[in-house]
């Protein structure tokens, strides 16, 4: 039950297999047949009973949450304005993606320090137990001024699991029924309190015992495609510990009911041991026999529960940074867990039909989609967190479960309005019933504040944003440029204008629009700022560089690094793109000649042109 009510409040069967809950569902369905055709105690059919009605709610979620919801959701948010979805090969993650958070140098700053300083507004608004919309000073329509929030709002927005341990009580209130019950004669000759002892002398009985035994082995089975997937995810992120925890209480009571039964250790006289006994009194082997499977389905996962349980407890990891603390491990190539403002979850195994997808990869449905990143941001000392661009709330809602523990969400940021960005604003804040202020371009769905040009505000304490317009992809296109103050770290979140490698398509601008966005704008911050893009396309793109520029070096290291790493996300520079990026090279001769264009502006609509050509 807890795990069903955590699927429901995140959307997402994020994190179970579907082996695992087939398996289960088998082995209770056979436990049940079994339990009524050998005719066991009633607490053990009615547990039995129940036991099946979760599994089938759960394996409803599973395909649910899987097709029909996700098919509800995207037929919802479709739109032909997309991203540039080229020939990619998307990344394979199975969890969560970290960004390293030493990703500072040594170098001082450029420039005076002050220009990043924000002013701080006077809060309007204490100690509210709650996620509210920050106080930005001015509305949707007027330049903000400088923005700070993150100060004097709740500490968790996640409701705390509720243990649903009733069953378990029941049947152990059931059991201790049986202990003291005073014989009483049953319809039925063969009835004996807890178990039943009769002899297998009917079709039905035989079927009930082999059934008895199928599903032990679908228990002993059940576990081992959960253990599997935690493994290969390293995560257990999506998963209720107390099904687990339950589970594991259940079984072992339920094993130790039968293993201290009377029945078990003595032969019975009818009405034996004060009345324990029926008219039939009891064959110690033959009742054994009967309860055998029963324990052995309970006892028998025992230890693989409790493998379960190391699985949550490993898979946890002390990162430093940004988001300090306890965190769900992460996955990948290349896992640096020094920091992890990011969190990066993509779609189930499955043939997902997206419009904008060409292939699928088995990794944790509910998760998301495709190539796209989320990006959640927090202050290391204050706790205050952002989250850019949640499109898709099955994507972000099991990190966000998750670092609740930890952190305090006070925004979304939107870097446009395309639905693979924006497009599950409205959806995630039903999700978590928090009215989260949205920071984003003046087309994004529900966005409450849309900053000007080169205006600021801080995340937290030490987090300083600068937004900046870069019209084209779409004319609503904002980069934020942020750095920590407390270790000088500096990275820019890029949305869909600027890729490692390449950039977004012209959907509503040209080329003098985002030659000016990145040869002006972007390639105007300091060379270290490590670049956050909205999609993972550098495989495609480094296709494309090397027709046109395959002699250059940096091409052929940022081929090599793409061919050894499934994301490139936070691992390229400014300085970098700028020499690798053809599209940040327009000025070059290199690139006059390749296009045969002089003028920048001429230059880049040429390259886009080549580059959506194939």
């Amino acid at each position: 039950m807890p795990q069903i009510f955590k699927n429901y409040y995140i959307k997402s069967t994020a994190g179970l297999s579907i082996f695992f809950l087939s398996e289960w569902l088998l082995g209770d369905l056979a436990n049940l047949l079994g339990a009524i055709f050998t005719k066991q105690a009633g607490w053990q059919i009615i547990v039995a009973t129940y036991y099946v009605f979760v599994d089938m709610c759960l394996v409803f979620q599973y395909f649910w949450y899987s097709y029909a919801a996700k098919w509800i959701y995207e037929e919802s948010l479709h739109s032909t304005g997309s991203s540039d979805i080229d020939d990619a090969d998307s990344a394979i993650i199975n969890g969560l993606s970290p960004i390293n958070s030493n990703f500072a140098s040594d170098a001082p700053l450029p420039g005076d320090s002050d220009d990043y300083t924000p002013k701080r507004s006077d809060p309007t608004d204490v100690n509210v137990p709650q996620f509210s919309a920050v106080n930005y000073g001015e509305k949707k329509g007027t330049p903000p001024q400088d923005i700070v929030y993150g100060d004097k709002f709740g500490s968790s927005w996640m409701a705390s699991p509720s243990p649903r341990t009733l069953l378990y009580a029941a049947t152990m209130a059931s059991m201790a029924s049986n202990v003291a019950a005073a014989p009483v004669p049953f319809p039925s000759d063969h009835y004996v309190h807890g178990i039943h002892l009769f002899r297998v002398d009917t079709p039905l009985e035989i079927v009930g015992t082999i059934l008895s035994w199928c599903s032990t082995f679908l228990y002993l089975g059940s576990r081992l495609p959960q253990l599997y997937k935690n493994w290969q995810r390293q995560s257990t992120a999506g998963l209720s510990p107390l099904l687990f925890i339950a589970a594991f209480c259940g079984n072992f009571f339920y094993s130790a009911s039968l293993v201290t039964n009377p029945n078990a250790w003595s032969n019975y006289e009818p009405y034996g041991h004060h009345g324990w006994v029926d008219a039939d009194g009891n064959q110690r082997w033959a009742w054994v026999a009967r309860a055998a499977p029963f324990f052995l389905g309970a006892a028998g996962v025992l230890m693989m529960d409790a493998l379960m349980g190391v699985q949550f407890i490993i898979h946890w990891e002390r990162v430093n940074g940004w988001m300090r603390g306890w965190i769900p491990a992460m996955a990948g190539k290349d896992r640096v867990v020094d920091m992890a403002q990011s969190q990066r979850l993509l779609h189930e195994s499955g043939h997902l039909s997206l419009s904008r997808r060409r292939s699928h990869h088995h990794v944790d449905y509910g998760v998301g989609s495709s190539d796209n990143y989320a990006y959640l941001v927090s202050d290391d000392e204050t706790k205050d967190a952002v989250i850019i661009d949640p499109a898709n709330p099955p994507e972000v809602l099991p990190v966000l479960e998750e670092q609740s523990k930890y952190l305090h969400l006070r925004t979304i940021i939107n870097t446009h309005h395309h639905w693979d960005h924006a497009g599950g604003n409205t959806k995630l804040l039903s999700a978590i019933q928090t009215d989260l202020n949205i920071i984003g371009g003046k087309d994004c769905e529900m966005v409450k504040e849309t900053p000007s040009h080169g205006s600021k505000f801080t995340i937290g304490k030490n987090i300083h944003v600068t937004a900046l317009h870069t019209p084209c992809h779409t004319q609503d296109s904002i980069c934020y440029f942020m750095e920590d103050k407390s270790t000088n770290e500096r990275v820019v979140f890029t949305g869909d204008t600027l890729f490692i490698g390449g950039c977004g398509k012209f959907f509503e601008g040209n080329g003098t629009e985002m030659n000016k966005a990145l040869n002006e704008v972007l390639a105007s911050l300091p060379d270290d700022t490590k670049v956050y893009p909205g999609h993972e396309y550098t495989k495609s793109n480094v296709k494309f560089l090397k027709k046109i520029d395959g002699n250059n070096e940096a091409v052929k290291n940022l081929e090599k690094f793409a061919n050894e790493n499934k994301e490139t996300q936070g691992k390229f520079t400014i300085g970098q793109e700028k020499e690798h990026n053809a599209f940040m090279r327009t000025h070059t001769e290199e690139m006059k000649k390749v296009t045969g264009k002089t003028e920048p502006g001429e230059v880049m609509a040429r390259l886009r042109e080549m580059k959506n050509a194939g």
